[in-house]
């Protein structure tokens, strides 16, 4: 068997009293590094609307992605310079946090550099207003991703980062109900948890299978655990980065 060059690497994930491992992207070596009930694969679940992929799903304007960027960006380099100390006040002077903003949402912050990921975490519930989760998780991707050092001052204008804003885990029946490119996935089963973001099986290639064969090992499963007695979630994300946006201004 040929080695593999290329490792999977995952963010870490915090949601209130669980942590859990989240796929970001597949990147070069050698860079180190609860949802809304459940339901068991065969058993069809009626109690929540399977979140779809449309352009109407992205309520963010521009303005308001530009500013939790913005807040992203002054929450890395606040807690890179101060040691993770922030003060909220300081981060939002001069920012319209609106309505859309204020309202509890999942999200995640990652940190790419020259095209190598850097660091990514976030919340998978809405436990905080969507502005904040971004200014936490912007603090947790710099300081706190344990397969890195710490982000250290002169790598700030080097990295480059992307938000990822969730929608709220549902249960699904089994896997025909998920859509690459439209859904992150949830898999459980016997304790173990794990899941990857919508939009990593795309840039990977992976279709339904091969998604929940990497995922069952990535819980620490074997492939084809996903096949028998494993319950899934599934959510959306709207996904916009500093590069996307440059043209409308930035976030620096």
């Amino acid at each position: 068997m040929c080695k593999q060059r290329w490792m999977r690497h995952e963010a870490l994930v915090v949601v209130v009293g669980v942590t859990l491992l989240v796929g970001c992207r597949k990147q070069p070596a050698p860079s180190r590094g609860n949802g809304v009930g459940r339901s068991r694969h065969g058993k069809e679940v009626h109690s929540m609307k399977i979140p779809t992929c449309d352009k109407n799903g992205d309520f963010l304007t521009v303005k308001e992605k530009v500013t939790l960027l913005t807040l992203a960006r002054r929450s890395v380099e606040a807690s890179v310079r101060s040691g993770g100390r922030l003060v909220e006040s300081d981060l939002t002077k001069g920012l319209d946090i609106t309505k859309t903003l204020k309202k509890p949402m999942g999200a995640f912050v990652t940190l790419n550099e020259h095209g190598r990921l850097r660091g990514c975490i976030g919340y998978l519930q809405p436990i905080a207003p969507l502005y904040q989760s971004v200014i936490n998780n912007a603090r947790n991707a710099a300081l706190r991703d344990r397969r890195f050092h710490p982000v250290q001052p002169a790598e700030l204008p080097e990295l480059e980062i992307e938000v990822s804003a969730l929608s709220v885990p549902v249960p699904v029946s089994g896997p025909k109900d998920i859509k690459i490119g439209c859904h992150g996935v949830i898999l459980e089963k016997a304790g173990s948890r794990a899941t990857y973001l919508p939009q990593v099986a795309p840039e990977q290639g992976w279709n339904v299978e091969q998604t929940l064969s990497h995922l069952s090992r990535k819980a620490g499963l074997d492939a084809d655990a996903w096949r028998n007695g494993a319950s899934f979630q599934v959510y959306t994300a709207i996904v916009f980065s500093e590069k996307d946006l440059g043209k409308h201004g930035g976030a620096h």
